[in-house]
């Protein structure tokens, strides 16, 4: 085998060892914290927080671009690509938090749970602060240099984790879980921005380039979301938001091997 092709091929191996390692240090750290926390919550906190990150997450699957993918795809993207792709991330933040914030009356009368309003709301705002982020760690990943990225999940994960079991222990409320979260998106979007001196301006030059590739991954999302999550939101709205925190609690525990192992 040719030196250079020895050399992909190592960094490749060590690339995608840096992701097992970083999404099953993250997960571990999200599995202590769990164990932890629902020592202190009850099932309908971790529920009731469940089906409002649940409902985010549909809007922002069915709204992602893709857009880094699209980049780390490309031949010779430019700056014009970059900046496009950041800014219809901002965009794109902006449409999804302002949608969330407007369907949250629904959302909270289809599971009978009023509490669920306000935390939309700030899941809403949170949808603006990740259109925020640097577009420029994508670089990393087309230079299969993965140990910042790495280093930077695991550090936005445990913020996370520091932030949330405190107020857990001394507040028993179920706004420990979304504080966690909170935290955890503030500290990874200043961390794109220390990893990466790339930045971003307003340019919507190469939309056309970036969404040719975006539409088919939207078929692609679309899909898998109505796999994973229809369901959920089925028994929520049956049996309550109790049935949605059990739920929450196995499936992250019983995901593991797979989300984490295999799919890095």
């Amino acid at each position: 085998m040719p030196a250079e092709a020895k050399s992909v091929s190592a960094r490749v191996a060590v690339g995608a060892a840096f992701m097992v390692a970083m999404r099953f240090a993250s997960r571990i750290i999200g599995l202590i914290s769990t164990l932890i926390l629902v020592r202190l919550l009850t099932p309908a906190d971790f529920g009731l927080v469940g089906i409002a990150t649940l409902a985010y997450s549909v809007l922002d699957g069915l709204s992602d671009l893709s857009s880094a993918t699209a980049l780390v795809r490309m031949q010779d993207p430019n700056r014009h690509h970059f900046d496009t792709a950041w800014t219809l991330g901002l965009l794109r933040g902006l449409l999804v938090g302002a949608v969330f914030a407007a369907t949250a009356p629904f959302l909270a009368d289809f599971i009978h749970e009023p509490r669920v309003l306000e935390l939309s709301y700030v899941l809403a705002a949170m949808a603006v602060v990740q259109g925020l982020e640097n577009i420029g760690p994508v670089t990393l990943q087309r230079e299969l240099r993965f140990g910042p990225l790495f280093w930077s999940g695991v550090i936005a994960k445990l913020g996370g984790f520091l932030a949330c079991i405190p107020v857990a222990y001394i507040f028993r409320t179920y706004w420990a879980l979304l504080l966690g979260i909170i935290a955890s998106r503030i500290i990874a979007l200043a961390l794109s921005y220390i990893i990466s001196k790339y930045r971003p301006r307003l340019d919507l030059t190469a939309w056309r380039e970036l969404l040719n590739f975006s539409k088919w991954m939207l078929v692609v999302n679309a899909q898998r979301i109505l796999n994973d999550y229809l369901p959920v939101f089925t028994f929520g709205h049956i049996s309550g938001v109790s049935a949605v925190g059990y739920f929450q609690v196995a499936y992250q525990i019983a995901a593991l091997p797979v989300s984490e192992v295999a799919a890095p």
